[in-house]
């Protein structure tokens, strides 16, 4: 007689369509964000607590259009409702999603927003190299403040990035002690050179980019502690003459871009 002990039959789990479902509905979950951040909701819940007439009145909707939204959102996470029917911003909305506030990813949101034509007609792009014919005939139409406004946004969303994290982890991972000038090439909005300027009072910094880019890292440079110690130098860092005298060169997330005439931003 076996002591063996009897083993169970396991069914195998039966395969079902759900994962599918769950990618194609994907971007129903965007479209939320992306219509509450547009329609500054989270800077309305912060001010106070609302219902959904009050956010309906406050942010021009209808009624049924504002209740359904915050329904949305309160499921994504983004805004809780209380007994009295009163919604308000969840703690992850308060820390990333209020214009104003540190950690603010708005910006970035906005770039995310604007790629959406794009991932719509990732076919024709994978097949011609080329974007699509519907952003094709959006950008042709597209007024130039709102085209200067997306470049701005994606200038700002790669400073909200580094802010949310990777100019920490890259500051504790290299160490500049005992270094005094940093030269950082391609360097967008100048997060990670005033970060190491903050970690390092005898650094002094310069920010070379476009002419567009670094206007707007000088505006960022002029609100911190270290505008003494950074500054910008605008060119184009294929055909610059860097000059010389720098003690460390940093390089950061623009290689992917060359050769390819696509610029990926991370």
């Amino acid at each position: 007689m076996s002591t063996s002990p009897k083993r169970r039959s396991r069914r195998a789990t039966p395969l079902t369509p759900e994962p599918l479902y769950r990618l194609g509905t994907a971007f129903w979950s965007s479209g939320v964000l992306f219509a509450a951040h547009r329609l500054a909701v989270f800077e309305v819940l912060e001010a106070r607590p609302q219902t959904g007439s009050d956010l309906a009145g406050a942010c021009r909707l209808t009624p049924a259009g504002a209740e359904k939204l915050l329904r949305a959102c309160a499921s994504l996470g983004l805004v809780t409702e209380d007994e009295a029917g009163l919604y308000r911003n969840s703690p992850l909305a308060t820390t990333f999603l209020v214009r104003g506030k540190p950690a603010y990813q708005g910006h970035l949101l906005d770039y995310f927003a604007d790629l959406w034509a794009r991932f719509g007609e990732l076919d024709h792009l994978l097949r011609t190299g080329e974007i699509g014919p519907r952003e094709m005939a959006f950008n042709l139409v597209r007024p130039n403040d709102e085209r200067q406004a997306a470049e701005r946004a994606w200038v700002l969303a790669m400073h909200e990035i580094a802010l949310g994290g990777q100019a920490e982890a890259l500051c504790r991972a290299v160490d500049l002690s005992g270094y005094t000038r940093l030269l950082d090439v391609s360097g967008g909005a100048g997060s990670y050179a005033l970060r190491f300027a903050e970690q390092y009072p005898g650094l002094t910094a310069e920010v070379f980019d476009l002419p567009e880019v670094v206007a707007i890292a000088d505006e960022l440079i002029q609100q911190s502690a270290v505008r003494d110690r950074v500054r910008v130098r605008a060119g184009d860092f294929v055909n610059a003459d860097y000059g010389y005298g720098y003690d460390v060169v940093l390089l950061s997330g623009f290689c992917t871009g060359l050769g390819s005439g696509i610029s990926c931003g991370y």
